[in-house]
């Protein structure tokens, strides 16, 4: 009986250590949070209509070259994604999976 009782107390015993863990501001965070919050790119996003899975697959055109280009442009790149995520599935409900629908939703949530 004592066991199973300090199994449920030890988390509430050592909940105020780290309650009180004092964050070090001398190394600040490494992004603004305007840099990780996603926005609609500032160019136009690339062609995905013609993929099979818009979440990993590029054009079939492109060269090694634009897709090395686009893969440094990794944010901007998930998000044209997500947006072509959500255009599939408002065309055709249920084509989409459910987790890249939730990816969509918050990257959606997150730009509106």
């Amino acid at each position: 009986m004592l066991p199973a009782m300090l199994k449920h107390l030890i988390p509430l015993l050592l909940f105020p250590v780290f309650a009180l863990a004092i964050p070090d501001w001398s190394q600040p965070p490494i992004e603004c949070v305007e840099d990780i919050v996603p926005k609609i790119p500032d160019e136009p996003c690339l062609d995905l209509t013609t993929v099979a899975d818009p979440t990993k697959d590029f054009p079939a055109d492109f060269s090694e070259d634009q897709i090395a280009e686009w893969r440094k442009k990794r944010k901007t790149l998930t998000v044209c994604r997500y947006l072509e995520v959500s255009r599939r599935e408002n065309l055709n409900p249920g084509s989409q999976t459910a987790g890249a629908l939730q990816v969509a939703w918050m990257l959606q949530s997150a730009i509106d």
